[in-house]
């Protein structure tokens, strides 16, 4: 009877002990969740000024590379 009992009581106390982790990972989850979703609302603006960034950079870079220069020391560039 002794067994038994024991069995059952491990059995009791180990699946209040999963409960108590999976409700600890759930909100940990939500919590984690939350952040994100506030991560996204402050990195976002930044993100998009580096991207008009890049496209002027490149904008900058195209007309420049698509000029000729001269020969010689002194060429000028020539469209």
């Amino acid at each position: 009877m002794l067994p038994i009992v024991v069995v059952i009581a491990l059995g009791i106390l180990s699946t209040a002990i999963i409960v108590a982790i999976v409700l600890v990972m759930i909100r940990t989850l939500r919590d984690l969740s939350g952040s994100l979703a506030r991560y996204q609302e402050d990195v976002q603006p930044l993100l998009e000024d580096v991207r008009k960034g890049t496209e002027r950079s490149q904008d900058l870079l195209e007309r420049i590379s698509s000029r000729r220069f001269g020969k010689g020391p002194g060429g000028r560039v020539r469209r």
